[in-house]
């Protein structure tokens, strides 16, 4: 169980570590399905028995109840039924399951290959970076004189400025085209 959590977790490291603006936006997605995997594992290996062991009664000198009064009722006949029929007809199944996976295999041609969509508006990220151990006046400062490049530039539509000692994750720049 362990070694399929992690296998998952790490399926989803390539996302989370991109040097991209997709990895920046998508670490949160990596970070949030891994401590769930991590904590879904905890809670099925520790969790789950220790509250079996301690709710269900001792079966300690007690009759155990026999596979006739178990599996013979509720939908253990139905499923058995449906285990034997595949076993009997098991070509008529290899070969429809490897048809459904032909034609899975051949509609994925049909699937858009992108990770996000093409952005349906013009947009400019810029970042402003001064010398390490400059002040965050001195940041203000500098930003103040690239508002002022921009505002009087026709083409753009609205922009917004962030300084601080952390960014909000993302900034927009709407542009006339």
């Amino acid at each position: 169980m362990l070694t399929g959590t992690l296998v998952t977790v790490a399926a989803f490291t390539p996302v989370g570590f991109a040097k991209s603006s997709a990895g920046e936006y998508c670490f949160s997605i990596f970070a949030v399905v891994g401590i769930a995997l991590l904590v879904s594992w905890l809670v099925a290996v520790i969790f789950t028995p220790y509250i079996g062991y301690l709710i269900l009664p001792n079966q300690a000198g007690k009759a155990v109840h026999n596979e006739a009064e178990i599996y013979h009722r509720g939908i253990y006949p139905y499923f058995r039924r449906l285990l034997l029929s595949c076993l009997r007809h098991k070509r008529l199944i290899l070969a429809s399951t490897a048809l459904i996976f032909a034609l899975a295999i051949t509609a994925f041609r049909h699937v858009e290959q992108q990770f996000f969509p093409f952005a349906d508006r013009p947009e400019v990220l810029i970042d402003l970076w001064l010398p390490q151990g400059a002040s965050i006046l001195a940041t203000e400062q500098q930003t103040r004189k690239a508002e002022a490049l921009l505002q009087n530039d026709a083409d753009i539509v609205n922009y917004v400025s962030y300084v601080a000692l952390a960014h909000p994750g993302f900034i927009c720049l709407s542009i006339n085209s």
